[in-house]
């Protein structure tokens, strides 16, 4: 809820207060209540955005990157959420192969534990190699974004593509 709403308490008392009205009776509230009722987490979308990746489905992360863009997030922050989550990606690999477990991996890296499931199959999924090459792509979509003077929307769904693409 934080990540979605920030840390303002009076702002975080008011989603509460919405999303105690959805649940209703229910005595747990989960994070799919929140996301029904105030978005999806920037960090769901970046798992997303990656499986699309991984999946080579263009369609589905340029309409995920969208998304993004609609709620208000820049073409250089979903690049900076990406990276961040690549390089998690990458450390939980190196991590792996020292032979620490998926549970201290988890709390090394401060992983919710609603996304741990989805986050090893994607670390038991990543190629070392393919992951150096999507960060550089990363780094040259960030780059021009800041600096060439094109349409950042349009540098960024073409680093989306080239990464989908190999």
């Amino acid at each position: 809820l934080a990540e979605l709403r920030g840390t303002e308490l009076s702002g975080l008392d008011e989603e509460m207060d919405k999303i105690a009205a959805f649940v209703g009776g229910r005595d747990v509230i989960t994070a799919d209540d929140v996301e029904a009722v105030s978005g999806r987490s920037f960090t769901s979308s970046a798992f997303d955005i990656i499986w699309a990746v991984g999946s080579r489905d263009v369609d589905r992360a340029i309409a995920l990157t969208r998304e993004l863009v609609i709620r208000g997030k820049r073409p250089n922050e979903i690049v900076g959420i990406l990276s961040w989550h690549m390089k998690r990606l990458v450390k939980a690999v190196m991590m792996r192969k020292r032979g620490v477990s998926d549970h201290s991996i988890a709390s090394g890296l401060k992983l919710p534990g609603r996304y741990a499931r989805d986050f090893f199959r994607q670390v038991d999924s990543v190629d070392l190699d393919r992951i150096r090459s999507r960060m550089e792509i990363l780094l040259k979509a960030d780059l021009d974004i800041k600096s060439s003077g094109f349409d950042q929307a349009l540098i960024f769904e073409t680093a989306i593509v080239r990464l989908c693409l190999g």
